[in-house]
């Protein structure tokens, strides 16, 4: 009996074992498959900056609607791996696709930055698109107003300042100075707004003209408001910066 029992004894470690080897493999297999697509994705990011470049741009083939569909679809993208980042486990499996991720989020980042940012759309866009523009503007705020993290932040609000260089009246455009007023009420008033100062700071660099019209009456109720002495500073450096002249 006693060589029974241990007979089964050892049956259980061996099939626990088995078991096991076939998850790790499993695991393994899947993590191949996720970090082969990560590489067919940064293949694809690098087509993307071809596509995205001055000289496609100047050239004026490249209609705005590809730019504006584009913008929404690389920003969940970029949401998206950087979430399964964080998710990512210690264990050598599942940190063989992260180099892969990392590069997609740089990539990605440099589209938007680099690349997207410099878009100029032409005149007779401009009156063509107005409806696509609008559209484009709210998703891109929307966007900003979910974002993750500082980074993604700052990329949905580059995209969106490229979306209203394709507005000609955004500077009395009623609804682009709602998207700002409560972009900086969301920041002075939540602890955990997804709003950084970023946004305002990419504003009054790359459009002057118009975070002067939008962003003045709400920094200044910010800086008597803000729920904390060091936004109320920050509400008050914002606003120092279009007094300066070498914006």
């Amino acid at each position: 009996m006693d060589d029974v029992l241990e007979h089964h004894a050892g049956a259980d470690k061996a099939l626990a074992q088995l078991i096991k080897m076939k998850q790790d493999t499993r695991k393994a297999s899947q993590s191949e498959r996720e970090r082969l697509d990560l590489c067919n994705r940064l293949r694809c990011a690098s087509l993307l900056e071809s596509l995205f470049s001055a000289s496609v741009f100047k050239s004026g083939l490249l209609p705005l609607e590809a730019v504006l569909g584009s913008m929404v679809p690389i920003l969940r993208s970029y949401k998206s791996i950087a979430k399964s980042i964080e998710k990512t486990s210690t264990s050598t499996i599942a940190s063989k696709s992260l180099n892969e991720k990392k590069a997609l989020m740089d990539r990605l980042t440099a589209l938007v930055i680099e690349k997207l940012s410099k878009f100029r759309c032409s005149s007779d866009e401009l009156e063509a698109s107005s409806e696509s523009v609008q559209k484009a503007v709210s998703d891109m705020a929307e966007e900003m107003k979910h974002s993750l993290n500082l980074a993604h932040c700052s990329i949905c609000s580059v995209a969106l300042i490229t979306v209203l260089r394709c507005m000609p009246d955004a500077d009395s455009n009623t609804e682009v100075a709602t998207i700002y007023a409560n972009a900086v009420q969301d920041w002075m008033s939540r602890k955990s707004t997804r709003i950084y100062t970023c946004v305002f700071e990419d504003l009054i660099q790359r459009l002057p003209s118009l975070a002067t019209a939008v962003l003045v009456e709400p920094l200044i109720e910010a800086a008597n408001n803000a729920h904390s002495g060091y936004l109320k500073c920050e509400s008050l450096r914002l606003l120092s910066t279009f007094y300066r002249g070498d914006r």
